[in-house]
């Protein structure tokens, strides 16, 4: 059993199906990267796998725990929802992170939501403890208008990175960055990597999934035409859509 397995997941909104039977695979450690053309289902698998969508059929286990399962037709209570996507933690595109808090605030305020005022320093501590991994430290009492975009996007890594999660999703990460500020989050990505962190990434960047994973996933129209390594799907696709596809993104 792989460490993430998504299997056969569908969601329509109304009459429109978005996801027609989405099946992929992570390994502990792996990085996925979900690419295509826009509209064709990655964020919506992106948001099913972290329970902000309710998929309308299929399966999904991490680490051998199920996060999802269609043949269960009770529905998960709140905080079943809440114990389940704690298992997955989610970059946000546009970051969201909170702008009348600090950079230690905002990684400090999940956390110690949950937890008892005994806890607190245990919690700081650990905060400052990613952000010096991440080259953050001197901007604990910062707040995000203060900061540059790159140095937004690890905030945003370092606090989902906070609730412990066993997989690390990113929504476009560099779509807000310009390319020495990309190869930042590449960077970052490649070092939670080689600490055992399985990701799962959403991107346009053609060049920055070339670089950063291990898996590509090419969704179009709802469901996967192709997956590989980067060097079968990006350097040798064997699907006339994905041809299609990294034609186009070169010519662009």
């Amino acid at each position: 059993m792989a460490f993430l397995e998504i299997c056969n997941i569908t969601k329509s909104f109304g009459d429109f199906s978005v996801l027609k039977g989405i099946e992929f695979t992570a390994e502990k450690g792996e990085v996925v990267c979900l690419v295509g053309a826009s509209g064709g289902g990655k964020t919506t698998m992106l948001r099913c796998l972290n329970l902000l969508e309710t998929p309308d059929s299929g399966r999904i286990t991490v680490d051998g725990q199920v996060i999802f399962d269609g043949e269960n037709t009770t529905p998960l209570s709140a905080e079943e929802i809440h114990n389940r996507r704690l298992m997955l933690g989610l970059v946000f595109q546009q970051f969201n992170l909170f702008p009348q808090y600090s950079v230690l605030e905002n990684l400090c305020l999940a956390p110690k939501l949950m937890a008892d005022k005994a806890e607190y320093p245990r919690i700081e501590q650990e905060a400052m403890e990613l952000l010096t991994r991440l080259g953050l430290a001197d901007k604990k009492d910062s707040y995000p208008c203060e900061l540059s975009g790159g140095q937004q996007q690890r905030v945003a890594i370092a606090r989902a990175l906070m609730l412990k999660p066993r997989v690390l999703c990113f929504d476009e990460p560099t779509s807000a960055l310009d390319p020495a500020l990309t190869h930042e989050v590449l960077q970052v990505i490649r070092d939670l990597a080689a600490t055992g962190m399985t990701q799962v990434i959403v991107t346009h960047d053609m060049d920055f999934a070339r670089k950063v994973c291990d898996k590509a996933v090419f969704i179009a129209s709802g469901r996967v035409v192709e997956m590989g390594t980067p060097a079968q799907i990006f350097d040798n696709p064997q699907h006339e859509l994905t041809r299609a596809f990294l034609a186009q993104d070169e010519q662009e």
